[in-house]
């Protein structure tokens, strides 16, 4: 097969051009998605957008008719900071994107098959021939002109086409996997919300409660069924900081480590793929997770929060995330979906008009409605079912996502 392999460069077999610019005061409140590197990168990772930004229709459809605009099988490349992240466009997919950060590849021609050129950027081959021509010192970038004369090594396209099947399959069961993670989460978020918003857990007949005229009385935060009550997050958990250390640090142990980007990539942190530290054994022992503990982001992404299900040796968390532990382990799920609501509107009440932030007494002080014990236990016992469908998920996701790795780099040479 190696001697029917061909060398091109890419500006023979693909157009590379930038976007046209788009400044922040096109900026408005709804219409078509705007994605800069790190809305693609979220992309890429089949996550959500964390930040949604957008132009006008208006504007978008006289680019369109003026210009061009992604369309499906199209790649769009992170070319400045976080470089080398490739997103394809998927169908009936409508956006624009920030031209300074991305490159974008279309019309690609016979000799080459799109989704083959996608997953060759993200081979270790294709990321080898991208660093080879990054211009930069301080800030690494890649340019249109030397992506253009970057030279590629390609098999037949019937090749080229098996190749990317294999490889797509691996991502179609990730993709898979996260949306039955998505429609698990929403079950869990409804019976959330019917339950502790609009008060229609099952009464002792088994029928909404509020809806069948259950007893309702004052509290401080407007109408409560009977028997519950009003408290603060710090009567029901105890709250630390994560811990402070330099990356010059050598300690007596190896520990992971939870950031803020594991945070904010997902709900629900595997311990597989974690970052690891050496750090002396005495002072991590104070920021050990437990299984019971909510993770919540202090600033950055202030509010996001994560769960760690299973967490196996030493794991740690860094100090811009606060480490939530419930006094009561039944309460975790529930306290969970209500800081998810929650914890992002926290930072309302940060005292930095410049970098908004929560802390400890920030969450200490926030009031929470506690429902009757009978009542939160039941809701742990459905809601830790669920959780445990979505850990299986995501372990499952994992150990795809190895194997599709080490697919890539046999397959794509």
């Amino acid at each position: 097969m190696s001697n029917s392999r061909k060398n091109f460069q890419l500006k023979d077999i693909v157009n590379i051009q930038s976007g046209t610019r788009i400044f922040e005061k096109e900026y408005v409140e709804e219409g078509i998605p705007f994605y800069r590197s790190k809305e693609i990168i979220e992309k890429q990772k089949v996550n959500d957008v964390s930040t949604n930004l957008y132009i006008s229709k208006e504007r978008y459809n006289r680019i369109k008719q003026t210009y061009s605009v992604p369309r499906q099988g199209d790649i769009l490349l992170t070319s400045v900071g976080t470089i080398g992240i490739p997103y394809m466009v998927r169908e009936n997919e409508q956006f624009y994107f920030k031209d300074e950060n991305l490159t974008w590849f279309n019309n690609f021609s016979k000799e080459i098959d799109n989704k083959y050129f996608y997953y060759w950027l993200l081979s270790e081959v294709g990321k080898e021939a991208l660093n080879s021509i990054l211009i930069g010192t301080t800030q690494k970038a890649l340019t249109i002109k030397n992506l253009k004369s970057l030279e590629i090594s390609l098999p037949p396209l019937s090749e080229q086409k098996r190749i990317s099947s294999i490889l797509s399959s691996f991502d179609n069961k990730i993709e898979q996997l996260k949306k039955e993670n998505n429609i698990l989460e929403d079950i869990a978020q409804s019976i959330f919300k019917e339950w502790f918003v609009k008060y229609n857990f099952p009464n002792k007949d088994g029928k909404p409660y509020k809806d069948n005229n259950g007893k309702m009385i004052d509290s401080e935060l407007g109408l409560i069924p009977e028997g519950w009550r009003v408290t603060t997050y710090g009567e029901m958990e105890d709250l630390k900081n994560g811990i402070n250390y330099s990356r010059d640090e050598h300690g007596d142990t190896v520990c992971k480590i939870i950031n803020t980007r594991d945070i904010v990539e997902t709900n629900y942190i595997t311990d597989q793929n974690l970052e690891k530290i050496n750090i002396d054994k005495e002072k991590a022992e104070k920021y050990i997770i437990d299984e019971n503990d909510i993770l919540i982001i202090r600033s950055a992404s202030p509010g996001k929060v994560a769960v760690v299900q299973n967490p196996s040796g030493m794991i740690i968390y860094s100090g811009f995330i606060i480490r939530l532990s419930p006094k009561d382990i039944n309460t975790k799920w529930y306290l969970y979906e209500d800081l998810k609501e929650k914890g992002p509107k926290l930072t309302k009440y940060s005292e930095s008009s410049v970098m908004k932030n929560i802390n400890q007494q920030i969450i200490n002080n926030t009031k929470v409605i506690i429902p009757s014990t009978k009542i939160l236990n039941k809701y742990h016992t459905i809601a830790n079912n669920i959780h445990e469908k979505i850990w299986n998920n995501t372990l499952e996701t994992f150990n795809v996502k190895k194997s599709k790795n080490a697919a890539l780099n046999k397959l794509i040479k």
